[in-house]
């Protein structure tokens, strides 16, 4: 007896499913996923593209935005010009009010000590120091003057008699035009 067995067993009808299975997955999955990766190419491109609109619109924003604040940056850089302005006038009000608070104490250190017979004309502020013209009746009166600037501690020392010469008055009296320089001592300066 002939038996033909047209069943096929387990093993073969399992394999038989896989191969269709495999096929079934290349034909039908292979186009399925080309598909979604478009359809996820499309999208991100989509929202890439809506993105890139509302950063266009945000950066419009900004541009209009900076356009608007432009009169104010202009206003703060005056100000601040201004400022600095203001600051060096108030640096040079403050240098003058010092000198000025010196050139007082100088000017009663220098008052101070004036013999009977000395008289001052000018006293002239120079980058060296100070210079003090004026006119005595004798020649010991301007050495005498002199000597009590050198030892009345407002003025640094030496205490210098540049010019002194004698003149006639109209009076026959004679005078003593002297010239005196002198600085003024960094301590009573200070005060």
């Amino acid at each position: 007896m002939i038996r033909i067995d047209l069943l096929t067993s387990a093993q073969e009808r399992a394999a038989i499913a896989d191969a269709r299975w495999r096929v079934w997955t290349t034909l039908v999955g292979g186009p399925a996923i080309l598909v979604a990766a478009l359809t996820l190419i499309g999208w991100w491109s989509w929202a890439l593209h809506a993105e890139a609109e509302v950063v266009s619109r945000s950066l419009a924003n900004v541009e209009a935005t900076l356009r608007s604040l432009a009169p104010d940056v202009e206003a703060v850089r005056e100000a601040e010009a201004l400022r600095a302005d203001l600051g060096a006038r108030v640096a040079r009000i403050e240098d003058l009010r010092a000198r000025r608070a010196t050139s007082g104490r100088m000017l009663d250190g220098l008052s101070r000590v004036v013999p009977d017979d000395l008289w001052l004309r000018e006293v002239r502020e120079e980058p060296g120091g100070v210079a003090v013209h004026g006119y005595a009746g004798t020649l010991a009166a301007v050495s005498d003057y002199v000597a009590i600037l050198g030892t009345a501690g407002h003025f640094d020392r030496p205490v210098e008699i540049v010019d002194s010469q004698r003149r006639e008055r109209s009076g026959g009296r004679e005078i003593v035009s002297f010239e005196v320089r002198l600085s003024f001592s960094a301590a009573v300066a200070g005060r």
